[in-house]
C-alpha cells in the first residue's frame, strides 16, 4: 500500500524536509493566530514550542492518520495555546514600581511569618512537597505525574492537606487564646 499525500506528509515533517516544516509552521501560525492578543511577549517561543510537540506527537505515534493532518495540528497547538492561558491567568502580573515597600516588618507581620512558618513545620512531608509545588504554578496534571497519582487522587490529597492545615491554624489560635486568658 503506497502512502497517501497526507501520510508522505507527516514522514515529509519527521524527515525534516523543509516544504513540510514551512507548511506545518503555516498550520501552526494559523491555528494559535486567535490567542496572538493574550500570549504576546511569549509569542515567538510558543510557536517553536507548538512545532517540537507536534513533532514529538507525530513520533510518538499520536496520529493515527485518520483525519487530516492540519487538523491534527490544529487540534494540538489550539489545546496548548488553551492551557498556557489557563497557566498565565492564574499569576497576576503587577507592575514592581507601584509596590509599596515597608523598610522594616511590623510586628505583627513578623509574627504572621512565624506562625505560618511554624504552621508549614507541623504539616506532614507530602503535604509541605505538595504546597511548595502549587506555589511553583505547577497545575494538578503536572503535580500528579511528579507524585506518581492520578489527578483526582492528587486533589484529594491537596484537600485533605487545607483541612489538616486549617485545623492546625485553629489550634495554634486556641493556644494563643488560652495564654493570653
Amino acid at each position: 500500500m503506497t502512502p497517501g499525500p497526507v501520510e508522505a506528509t507527516a514522514d515529509a515533517i519527521l524527515a525534516g524536509e523543509p516544504h513540510a516544516i514551512r507548511q506545518v509552521q503555516s498550520w501552526i501560525h494559523v491555528a494559535a493566530s486567535g490567542f496572538r492578543r493574550k500570549l504576546d511577549f511569549e509569542w515567538d517561543d510558543l510557536q517553536q514550542e507548538f512545532m517540537l510537540e507536534v513533532l514529538e506527537e507525530l513520533r510518538d505515534d499520536a496520529w493515527s492518520g485518520e483525519g487530516s493532518l492540519r487538523a491534527f495540528v490544529r487540534r494540538c497547538v489550539v489545546h496548548s495555546c488553551i492551557d498556557r492561558v489557563r497557566y498565565r491567568e492564574r499569576w497576576q502580573m503587577r507592575d514592581l514600581s507601584a509596590v509599596e515597600r515597608r523598610p522594616h516588618p511590623s510586628y505583627r507581620d513578623r509574627t504572621n511569618y512565624l506562625a505560618l512558618l511554624d504552621l508549614a513545620r507541623r504539616l506532614p512531608d507530602d503535604c509541605r512537597r505538595m504546597w511548595r509545588m502549587i506555589a511553583e504554578g505547577l497545575s494538578y496534571e503536572e503535580m500528579a505525574d511528579a507524585v506518581g497519582v492520578r489527578a483526582g487522587t492528587l486533589r484529594v490529597r491537596v484537600l485533605r492537606c487545607r483541612r489538616r492545615a486549617t485545623e492546625l491554624r485553629a489550634e495554634a489560635g486556641r493556644a494563643t487564646e488560652d495564654k493570653v486568658s
